[in-house]
């Protein structure tokens, strides 16, 4: 059963017939030709459109009492907590990529380290002293890298 705002329980416990109404004019307006005749006409941006345009802009099903608009929240609440929610994932994002980055250069210097070692090109001593690591870490970090020292 779908669980109905405060405004869709007064509509129903006055009268069935309007939510009845009400649910039928919901579905003749999600009907996207109906939908984009109306853009055209009150959506200033849509003007200069063909309906046809217009139509291929509504992206999907038009979701008919499918989401609630009614939390019980604010819409100043709702809105924060979305912008919110929308800057953490960008944060979080943009933080995996830096990481993603940083682990990426590391590898890479290391691998080339370890290439240098392995060709006798400079010693470990000298390897870690470059990566500023002593030598036990140094070798830990090859391992981990899953590279092998020939040494």
């Amino acid at each position: 059963m779908e669980s109905l705002t405060e405004f869709g329980k007064t509509v129903v416990g006055v009268d069935p017939i309007k939510a009845k109404l009400d649910q039928t004019v919901k579905k003749v307006l999600a009907f996207k030709p109906l939908l984009a005749r109306i853009f055209k006409e009150v959506v200033e941006e849509c003007h200069d459109l063909s309906f046809e345009e217009i139509e291929a802009c509504i992206e999907g099903d038009v979701l008919i009492s499918k989401v609630p608009v009614d939390t019980g929240l604010p819409v100043t609440q709702d809105f924060k907590e979305a912008m919110d929610m929308c800057t953490y994932a960008d944060y979080i994002e943009k933080k995996g990529i830096e990481q993603g980055i940083e682990q990426g250069i590391e590898r890479g210097m290391m691998q080339g380290i370890v290439s240098l070692v392995n060709d006798g090109d400079i010693t470990l001593k000298r390897a870690a002293e470059k990566l500023q690591m002593s030598i036990p870490t140094f070798k830990k970090k090859v391992k981990e890298y899953g590279f092998t020292l020939m040494i």
